[in-house]
């Protein structure tokens, strides 16, 4: 009795609830970070040595050894635990992973897959500098790899010329997915079918992709970086051929490059009606150069993305968008929802477009996004858009009726109210208004209005985008007033409110509430200096000046702040 209790309870534990533990221990996150104590290998290393129990089943297990074929942790000087590790693994089926450093290349990694490729189950390489090798390194992947589950892998291909017809000898009956290989592969291969997620890289054709995913019923993810040619030809024949391609099972479409080769596949293929779509870094400027012509085949697009969109919003109405300006041409409009079962979606815009697309007047009149009740609209850093662009976001905003909160910018506000109307009508159901960055707008925007300070003749700066925003809803009686002002802790900010600068907001806006980090006030409750957030300004003086006094990064902008409080 008393032995028992000396015994730690851990190594009373039984014997197949250790090996789950082991087993699970295997388990590896291809995004994690392998150089810390987190890798597997290092783990059942160390459980080897913790006791005598351990040691022995895990020495008896090349199960467990072949799961850990970790480069990272596999980059000692000296050969010898590397060599010990491939024999403890001796016979089991292998998963070699890992970030490819050169040292490991020649004497390790390619030498231990020419020799074990017929045991090797899952193959993950990336971040790979590799290219100055030639192709006999990878004539592995010519053999056959009759347990290979799992391949992900960018093969360099400007400098080698692997023959694309005898990828795995065509003999790779047990694999599921396949990505990141840059090279060409049969489009007929015996594989394909067997498949439930893979990518295509630019090097094939569209008339290719659509001839391999004929072979490919079992897809549930798909990942197609399309070319960026513009033959419209053969765009044309694709898209009038009447034979569709069935994916019933896709529940994951992810398209780049091309938005005529996007347009072309979303309308020959039939995924199941309930999948996520991602249009992504698709290249549009080429629309206004071919004229009508690129209109014209930029409306299949909106085409091909109208038939998934309408169907997915049916089924998963969104509560939550986001809308980002990525260039100045060119928007994302996507899910905020958290809730990936609630559905997922990410399409990519040409804005020009937006104020004339039947795209856009069918997502209004069908009321698609009739229960988005939050919005985010961002632009980024280099991404303002044009007037005409601008008009085409507003016309996209109008499909947002519900919407009550709006998180934004100063600079998002100053395009809408290019066009005063059209944004006056906006948000019917808005209370709450939350700005994400300062208050002033791109100096490049504000001068095109001309400028305000005129010798001899001063005249006061316009007043910030918000508060010409919060006037026109105003103005517009019938609009739900914003009854919620949240404003962002930025130096610009800070400055604007420490000066005053939206003291009058006490009698023009009564009833408004502002919050500025923790602090509130209701506008009208009699104490406008309260506006000024004076607690706020110093509580992030107090830590502003704590960090740059460690040394920290404080950034410009505080800089100049806490030189101008000090």
């Amino acid at each position: 009795m008393q032995e028992s209790r000396r015994k730690s309870p851990i190594s009373m534990l039984n014997e197949d609830v250790l090996w789950k533990i082991f087993m699970l221990n295997t388990e590896f996150d291809r995004y994690s970070d392998h150089w810390s104590s987190s890798s597997p290998l290092i783990i059942a290393r160390r459980c080897s040595q913790a006791c005598r129990q351990w040691r022995s089943m895990l020495l008896s297990s090349p199960l467990i050894w072949g799961r850990l074929i970790d480069l990272r942790a596999l980059r000692q000087k000296k050969d010898d635990w590397r060599k010990e590790v491939e024999a403890r693994s001796e016979g089991a089926l292998l998963w070699v992973y890992g970030c490819i450093s050169p040292e490991l290349l020649p004497d390790f990694l390619f030498p231990f897959l020419h020799k074990n490729w017929g045991r090797v189950q899952i193959l993950y390489l990336w971040h790979q500098k590799y290219h100055q090798y030639d192709d006999k390194l990878w004539a592995f992947l010519n053999e056959p790899a009759p347990y290979l589950q799992k391949f992900e892998a960018q093969v360099p291909n400007h400098r080698t010329s692997l023959p694309s017809n005898s990828l795995f000898a065509d003999n790779a009956p047990v694999l599921r997915h396949f990505c990141g290989y840059t090279n060409k592969f049969p489009t007929d291969a015996s594989w394909l079918r067997n498949l439930s997620s893979m990518t295509f890289s630019s090097v094939f054709t569209t008339d290719e992709v659509l001839q391999a995913l004929k072979r490919t019923p079992n897809l549930v993810s798909l990942t197609i970086s399309t070319q960026y040619d513009y033959d419209y030809d053969s765009a044309a024949r694709n898209q009038a051929a009447t034979d569709e391609i069935v994916l019933s099972k896709l529940g994951t479409l992810t398209l780049e490059g091309s938005f005529l080769g996007a347009g072309t596949i979303l309308q020959r293929i039939t995924p199941s009606p309930d999948y996520n779509l991602s249009t992504t870094q698709l290249e549009f400027r080429h629309i206004a150069s071919e004229g009508h012509v690129g209109e014209y085949y930029y409306a299949q697009y909106e085409e091909g993305i109208k038939s998934y969109l309408l169907p997915h919003f049916s089924v998963h109405p969104p509560s939550s968008v986001k809308i980002q300006l990525i260039r100045e041409n060119a928007l994302v409009l996507e899910s905020a929802n958290l809730n990936s079962h609630t559905g997922q979606f990410s399409i990519e815009l040409y804005t020009p477009s937006l104020s004339s697309s039947s795209l856009i007047k069918e997502l209004i009149s069908s009321a698609s996004f009739s229960s988005a009740t939050k919005l985010q609209i961002r632009f980024g850093a280099w991404s303002m858009p044009t007037p005409t662009s601008a008009l085409g976001i507003v016309s996209l905003l109008e499909a947002f009726p519900s919407v009550k909160t709006l998180i934004t910018s100063d600079a998002v506000l100053y395009s809408l109210l290019q066009h005063p109307d059209r944004t006056a009508r906006l948000f019917p159901s808005l209370t709450t208004l939350d700005l994400t960055d300062s208050p002033s707008v791109p100096s490049d925007l504000s001068s095109e209005s001309g400028s305000h300070e005129c010798a001899g003749d001063p005249s006061p700066p316009p007043p910030p985008s918000r508060e010409q925003f919060l006037k026109l809803r105003k103005d517009a009686g019938w609009q739900q007033p914003v009854t919620v002002l949240l404003l962002s802790t930025t130096p610009d900010n800070i400055r604007l409110l420490q000066r005053g600068g939206m003291v009058h907001y006490e009698s023009e806006y009564p009833g408004l509430l502002v919050k500025c980090s923790a602090e509130e006030y209701l506008c009208g409750s009699g104490q406008p200096e309260k506006l000024r957030f004076e607690a706020v300004a110093n509580d992030l003086r107090a830590t502003k000046t704590r960090l740059r006094d460690m040394g920290w990064l404080v950034g410009a902008r505080w800089k100049s702040w806490l030189e101008d409080n000090s």
